[in-house]
């Protein structure tokens, strides 16, 4: 189970980064930050650590310069071209992850539309704090366990950018009297 974890995790991750790199490239929606005090020090150093594997190949020859024409410090492919380390500094990061945060709720809430889960009655809540946790409610006799599952990975996706290595998400499952069907834990240490 963890290794089928961290493949849907590096799946889900090739997604994100993608829209990250496509987002650098194009006039995308840009979060509004307006003063540095929301983050502690704005010239703190972040790095992220991605697989290559996970950009898409027209952004790989040129994706040091594209990210430093967006304020980026730098993307670095490693000696062995199986990772790429994007370096920046807090207050780029704090922007980055709010847009990665927009995005994970859209994907979220866009899974009351799909037609790939009948059984699902509303996202009653994501937690936008810290992404840590969402409620949904279902129809109880229609009820499958992959729904939680698809919600954890997207809430993982966000917890793997921010960089503080807990990627502890739980959704919980309630029916259509707010009665709880179970609560679905999920991280990385998951057997």
């Amino acid at each position: 189970m963890k290794n089928a974890l961290k493949t849907i995790i590096a799946l889900s991750l090739a997604t994100v980064v993608a829209f990250s790199l496509a987002a650098c490239k194009n006039d995308m929606e840009q979060p509004v930050i307006t003063t540095p005090e929301d983050v502690s020090n704005i010239e703190d150093e972040i790095k992220i650590t991605v697989p290559l594997i996970s950009i898409d190949e027209e952004y790989r020859d040129d994706m040091d310069a594209l990210c430093k024409a967006y304020g980026y410090t730098s993307a670095k492919l490693n000696k062995r071209k199986e990772t790429v380390t994007i370096t920046t500094n807090a207050f780029r990061h704090k922007l980055a992850m709010t847009r990665i945060g927009m995005r994970v709720i859209k994907a979220i809430y866009d899974l009351e539309e799909s037609k790939d889960y009948p059984y699902l009655v509303s996202i009653d809540d994501v937690n936008k704090d810290d992404f840590s946790s969402a409620t949904i409610t279902v129809k109880a006799d229609k009820f499958q366990d992959l729904l939680p599952y698809v919600i954890g990975q997207d809430l993982m996706i966000y917890k793997f950018y921010e960089g503080k290595n807990d990627f502890h998400v739980s959704v919980t499952v309630k029916d259509e009297k707010g009665n709880l069907i179970d609560t679905f834990d999920y991280s990385d240490k998951d057997e």
